[in-house]
């Protein structure tokens, strides 16, 4: 019996803070961990645009065989500009289902001691604590 060849798994798991905002009438989506922005005229082309580019960059990386071009962070301004829009929303719970995990533009937060593992590795806007 002829058996077809087993399907491929992904190798791991991506998981991208996204930020999104407007810059010229156009939506920009910025994926923190990446530095990657995608465009589009509303946020939702953005975060297409930015799928596109995160898995290219990811290719690519591998193609070079360097990982390490996979991951760079955006100015840690972003990082905390990003903190301040998700207290904001957890504080009005705007859209916010309690029964389904936190999202933004579709993509997973990660957990809190994840957040809290890769904190020190960000430094501080002028002014935090």
């Amino acid at each position: 019996m002829k058996t077809s060849p087993p399907k491929k798994q992904p190798l791991f798991e991506i998981v991208l803070n996204v930020i999104g905002y407007q810059e010229d009438g156009e939506w920009v989506a910025l994926a923190l961990e990446m530095d990657l922005r995608g465009y589009g005229k509303t946020f939702e082309a953005a975060t297409a645009d930015l799928r596109d580019l995160v898995c290219m960059q990811i290719h690519f990386a591998h193609f070079k065989n360097q990982p390490a071009m996979i991951m760079k962070a955006a100015d840690p301004i972003w990082f905390t500009r990003y903190a301040e829009l998700r207290a904001e929303r957890m504080g009005t719970f705007d859209e916010v289902s309690v029964d389904q995990d936190f999202q933004i533009a579709g993509l997973p937060l990660p957990p809190p001691n994840v957040i809290a593992n890769i904190r020190p590795r960000y430094t501080l806007a002028d002014g935090e604590a």
